[in-house]
């Protein structure tokens, strides 16, 4: 058996947005096949400031001595360079990967980068500065990208941008989609706010003011869904601004939930909302929510927004609309329950491969195969 080993800068935290939920999954896969966690942060780390300078040498030496056959690492949240942005760990990550690439050539063991986001595409949040040199950053990108065996894209616009903007092979890009948390554990509790008798439009995901397209929801919602039996329920951070704006009692905030609490209200509810700007970098991320709501059998109502509305369009899972057209599209979808009741069965059937540990397991048996095919050529 291979052995799998992750480097990751902190302990596994918890899922709060589409990023975080990825990295969680892939922490509790490694965890599930009995591979390794090494961390950046360990305790001598905290103690010396020697020790912190000397880290990115004794963290190749760690990794050397844990005899892995796989390291799997997670980009953005490569070691040392995750947080803070500084040029100074920006430095130790570059040092760290020169030191890691002769590692990885003299014990003959692979490497996955799973993308959790693209660092140097703009970025559709106003207040987040790049706070590096672009150019050192672009180095480290080149470097990483082309050490690796394969990186891990959760989208098809994605994998292009990799392959076209640091001219890589097409077959070191896997496709490796967005998913959800099984939540086979113990119940969890629905709010008493949701009723099974109102028609429940939901939402899961960030829903900061201003650039992550909540407005375009909340607009189509209190102007188009005038049945009084309609709900939209929204579980999600930063939403504080919501009931001082839109002060309608069919409007639902539970706030931020875990992921199984999450799942639990989802399957209370009727359609699942992606209401994302149409430009920029969301014409090219798969949604994480757009996982979760297939994983719970739900049809979706996306605005235009190319790859989620590639997808919802070409399996038949909901309606897509123009972010003018958003409260169209929800009126139309609840107002027509064959319709909906054939978006609920197409989405019902791919529900089961939008589990993380389905995704994960997929990639991952992938990669062995093409690994082991390519040992077996270079052996004839």
């Amino acid at each position: 058996m291979l052995k799998l080993v992750q480097v990751v800068n902190t302990a596994p935290g918890t899922a709060t947005g589409g990023g975080s939920s990825r990295a969680l999954a892939l922490d509790q896969f490694v965890d599930a096949q009995g591979g390794a966690r090494i961390m950046v942060q360990d305790s001598a780390w905290l103690r010396s400031r020697v020790r912190r300078l000397m880290r990115p040498v004794s963290l190749v030496r760690e990794i050397a001595r844990s005899g892995p056959d796989i390291l799997v690492f997670r980009y953005p949240g490569f070691p040392f360079f995750w947080s803070t942005r500084r040029n100074l760990d920006l430095a130790r990550s570059l040092v760290f990967l020169l030191l890691l690439k002769r590692v990885v050539r003299l014990r003959g063991c692979h490497v996955i980068v799973d993308m959790l986001d693209l660092v140097r595409y703009p970025s559709p949040n106003p207040d987040l500065a790049l706070g590096v040199s672009d150019r050192l950053l672009g180095y480290l990108e080149r470097c990483l990208f082309a050490a690796a065996d394969e990186l891990w894209a959760c989208s098809e616009a994605i994998r292009h941008h990799l392959v076209e903007t640091y001219t890589l092979p097409e077959e070191n890009v896997r496709i490796v989609l967005n998913g959800s948390f099984r939540d086979d554990g113990p119940g969890a509790g629905v709010p008493e706010a949701i009723s099974g008798e109102s028609f429940n439009f939901f939402y899961a995901g960030d829903l900061a003011r201003g650039w992550r397209g909540a407005e375009i929801m909340l607009d189509a919602f209190v102007a188009k869904i005038t049945d009084g039996s309609a709900r939209l329920i929204l579980c999600g951070t930063n939403g504080e601004w919501i009931a001082g704006c839109y002060p309608d009692s069919r409007i639902v905030n539970l706030g931020p939930l875990l992921a199984q609490e999450v799942s639990a209200v989802g399957r209370m509810c009727h359609v699942g909302l992606i209401p994302q700007p149409e430009c920029g970098y969301y014409h090219l991320a798969f949604p994480a929510k757009l996982g979760l709501y297939l994983a719970l059998g739900l049809p979706v109502v996306t605005s235009c927004a190319k790859e989620a509305a590639d997808f919802v369009q070409g399996h038949g899972l909901g309606v897509v609309a123009s972010a003018e057209a958003f409260g169209e599209g929800m009126r139309d979808i609840m107002a027509d329950r064959g319709m909906l009741q054939r978006y609920r069965q197409a989405a019902a059937e791919l529900s089961e491969a939008f589990y993380w540990d389905n995704i994960y397991g997929s990639a991952l048996a992938e990669f062995k195969a093409r690994i082991s095919g390519c040992a077996t050529e270079a052996g004839r």
